[in-house]
């Protein structure tokens, strides 16, 4: 099978699931939790910490689209699970770029299988319940970590993060498996030069800046400056590991730092 066939497939198997999902949404009855929800939170849109009812059933993002949802369209079962409902092609999407990280098609097709077959999975797709989206933001987040921690770019950095303050807020329960998370994170990041080209950029910015200032920093000042800058951005890159001039090269082309 090729990649394109792959691809095929997957998309058709992703889009048959997710029918399914719209389908229960539409035809299955709100169960007790649903109803509870409802009524305690998304009715009167009294769901946030310290100011609604102390309960589990409380999903405070679940329940601000579930209040927004029946505002809009009225008390209709799709007006209340609309968010589980989409946030499954979140899950589909990353479940095909998880996918792709596993190099044996074999093994990559039994997780796809896994993951997007699961039953007691799929139920969560289809009800007003906070544990769908969590889901899906969360393995949004671990397929983040992964390309993270093998490429280091700063747009999956932030996708991790971005995840799992999501998924938090769909699920508190997931509070433990997110400071595991950021342990990782800050492992890899103080192995990697993200953080230091960071400051090297901030550095160099902030001295551009300072020199086109000439009225209020004359240029003695400003070469001081971006001494001091570049020095601390270097003490940050000694504590991380990272050889300064080694950053140098790969993130700042024209630094002439020694």
């Amino acid at each position: 099978m090729g990649a394109r066939s792959e691809r095929i497939v997957f998309i058709a198997t992703a889009g048959m699931v997710f029918l399914l999902v719209l389908l229960r949404a539409l035809l299955v009855p709100l169960v007790h939790d649903e109803a509870t929800s409802f009524i305690a939170y998304a009715q009167g849109g009294r769901f946030l910490p310290f100011a609604s009812l102390w309960d589990a059933n409380n999903h405070y993002l679940n329940s601000l689209l579930g209040f927004i949802g029946f505002k809009l369209f009225g008390l209709k079962l799709l007006a209340l699970r609309y968010g589980s409902v989409l946030s499954y092609l979140l899950f589909a999407w990353s479940a095909w770029r998880l996918g792709h990280l596993v190099q044996h098609r074999t093994v990559r097709w039994v997780l796809w299988s896994a993951l997007l077959l699961c039953p007691f999975l799929l139920d969560f797709f289809s009800f007003f319940r906070g544990y769908g989206p969590a889901m899906a933001f969360l393995l949004f987040s671990v397929q983040a970590l992964l390309r993270f921690a093998q490429w280091h770019r700063r747009g999956d950095l932030l996708a991790v993060l971005l995840g799992m303050a999501v998924a938090n807020g769909f699920l508190l329960a997931l509070v433990p498996l997110w400071a595991v998370i950021l342990v990782v994170l800050t492992v890899l990041v103080s192995r990697s030069a993200v953080v230091c080209s960071w400051l090297l950029r901030w550095a160099g910015s902030r001295s551009r800046e300072l020199q086109r200032s000439h009225c209020c920093f004359p240029n003695w000042d400003f070469f001081i400056m971006e001494e001091r800058a570049i020095s601390w951005a270097s003490q940050w890159a000694h504590w991380l590991g990272v050889s300064l001039d080694r950053m140098c090269q790969v993130f700042v082309p024209r630094c002439s730092c020694s």
